[in-house]
């Protein structure tokens, strides 16, 4: 769809937990500490006074799971409540809602035909509300020219212990009339899991995914979906079994069964294994994966099947370096019947531009690739060259080059001759932090703050700026009126208005002699006076040293 979308987006608000979390309440008879543990881990430890409390915790767990809340008071007596729980990311907070709402035009033949858009409007909106810890409600419509769709569903917790189970129901009407229904239900711990679902539609069942092909592209056999998927992690490999049934519009029928097993070795290499039998042909496969130094990584996977065959894959590959660099890949296969692959690339990633190309080998066929990337960043009245960038970005201003930037803590990189760094990698609405490295700079430059907290909305950019000067320090020696150096702890009065202490030997600092200036030292009948001229600082940032500067003596 083309077209405009107006939706909740719970990114802005990094720290908002979307999830319905646990409470755990108590009445403490005297001041006693709280411990509360999850699955028998520590999670949280406090102290409270007497009194009831209330204490809501985060436990880091997915699935299932049991808490224990330990409240032990000053006299040594200990208390434990045991509560059983359940966490997923399918359900929303009580109170809390989603929503999204979309206006355009549908494109029609996506993947197949050029950009060809339809001329009548259509519009979606969906919506979901947590109505309690255990129940969210959802619900969905669409419209459009000979179409309109509504349905409902519901994410359930029974209990808050006993899994999940998701249903919903839609019907259309307009040219075609029809229903479709599913529903599911999960279940996972830490030692196993289950996944079931089922969905079901009626002959003239239509949705706006439907609408944006040609009618006469849809035909009228009824779709249906199952499939079953159970799993288990243990400490000899991960071990999970699945089986699927569909039937799509076009009346072809697939029942798929597998059996699969992967586990990382201490060494680090990974191994995978699999077989599966669809009806027509069984076959199954092994893949191992090792990673060798300098950030390459080794692979090889011997697949057969009934149909296809024995195919044995050998890789070789090395990752481009996130901080730039180049990277490449190797890979060939051989099959039994003589079909011999071959694929062979390499990439390039810098500052400014991402880019990779290669060839590739087939029985039949060869041919070669090639593709870059980048993005192009206007900001603070510059523009610039940058690798792609996902989220948001920023714009270091130092107004001098060379000045080391730091981003969470780590250096990125030196700002140009104009003093800009661009950082390509901020993450939109949270809190980034952005610096500049003082220790690595002469001792001549000034510099203000050296940190900024910068959040950034997604996709979007900021400029950051940091007072950074380059001084001119000098060290003139100044002479009296009698052609000796001043003596210490004498007063200079400058033309600017300021005043300075002469040090031993007639030596007066200046932390940045980067003009001309003229000093005065007053006595009863006259003053004595010195012009500086302005200097350059040295490279290394040491003092320029001036003199010495005879007096230019004038009576009053």
């Amino acid at each position: 769809m083309g077209g405009g979308q107006w939706r909740r987006n719970f990114s802005t608000r990094p720290d908002l937990v979307t999830m319905p979390l646990p409470r755990f309440s108590a009445d403490a008879t005297l001041p006693s500490a709280v411990e509360l543990y999850v699955d028998n881990v520590r999670q949280f430890g406090s102290t409270v006074q007497d009194g009831p409390f209330v204490l809501d915790a985060i436990p880091s767990i997915s699935g299932a799971g049991t808490a224990q809340l330990v409240v032990r008071d000053a006299l040594g007596r200990e208390t434990t409540t045991t509560i059983p729980l359940y966490f997923d990311n399918e359900r929303l907070a009580t109170g809390l809602t989603d929503f999204s709402v979309e206006l355009g035009l549908l494109r029609r033949g996506y993947g197949g035909r050029a950009n060809d858009y339809g001329d009548d409007a259509a519009a979606s909106a969906s919506w979901r509300r947590g109505m309690t810890d255990t129940l969210t409600l959802e619900a969905h419509a669409e419209a459009t020219s000979g179409l309109t769709l509504a349905g409902a569903g519901i994410v359930w917790a029974p209990g808050n212990r006993w899994g999940l189970v998701n249903a919903s129901f839609a019907r259309n009407s307009g040219d075609e009339d029809g229903w479709q229904h599913s529903i599911g239900y999960q279940y996972s711990t830490r030692h196993w899991g289950l996944d079931l679902q089922s969905q079901r539609r009626s002959e003239g069942f239509r949705d706006l995914g439907d609408a944006s092909v040609f009618i006469d592209e849809l035909p009228t056999s009824l779709p249906e979906e199952d499939r079953a998927t159970f799993w288990v992690p243990t400490i000899a490999g991960d071990f999970s079994a699945s089986w699927i049934r569909f039937e799509d519009r076009f009346g072809n029928r697939n029942e798929v069964r597998s059996l699969s097993w992967n586990r990382q070795f201490e060494a680090g290499f990974f191994l995978t294994a699999s077989v599966f039998d669809d009806g027509g042909q069984r076959g199954g496969g092994i893949n191992i994966t090792i990673p060798l130094s300098g950030n390459r990584q080794a692979s090889v996977s011997v697949q057969d099947s009934q149909i296809g065959g024995t195919e044995t894959v050998a890789a070789l590959r090395q990752d481009i370096p996130y901080e730039g660099g180049w990277g490449w890949g190797v890979q060939a296969s051989d099959r039994t019947h003589g079909e011999g692959q071959g694929r062979a690339y390499a990439g390039y990633r810098n500052d400014h531009i991402e880019a990779a190309a290669g060839i590739e080998h087939n029985p039949n066929s060869d041919s070669m690739f090639a593709q870059t990337s980048g993005s192009i960043v206007g900001l603070g009245g510059n523009v610039f060259f940058a690798r792609r960038i996902n989220d948001s970005f920023a714009l270091v201003s130092t107004g001098i080059g060379g000045v080391p930037v730091l981003y969470e803590n780590r250096l990125y990189g030196h700002t140009d001759a104009d003093g800009h760094l661009l950082l390509p990698d901020l993450r939109g609405w949270q809190r980034n932090r952005v610096a500049i490295d003082p220790d690595e700079l002469p001792a001549n430059y000034r510099i203000g703050d050296i940190e900024r907290l910068v959040t950034p909305t997604d996709r979007s950019g900021v400029l950051v700026e940091f007072d950074v000067h380059v001084q001119a320090p000098a060290i003139a020696v100044l002479l009296g009126r009698d052609g000796e150096p001043l003596p210490a702890g004498q007063r200079v009065n400058r033309d600017d208005g300021g005043t300075l202490v002469v040090g031993f030997d007639g030596e007066a600092y200046f932390e940045s002699l980067d003009q001309a200036t003229v000093l005065e030292t007053p006595a009863d009948d006259g003053v004595c006076r010195h012009a500086l001229p302005a200097v350059d600082s040295n490279t290394d940032g040491t003092p320029v040293r001036l003199g010495p500067v005879a007096c230019e003596w004038r009576a009053r």
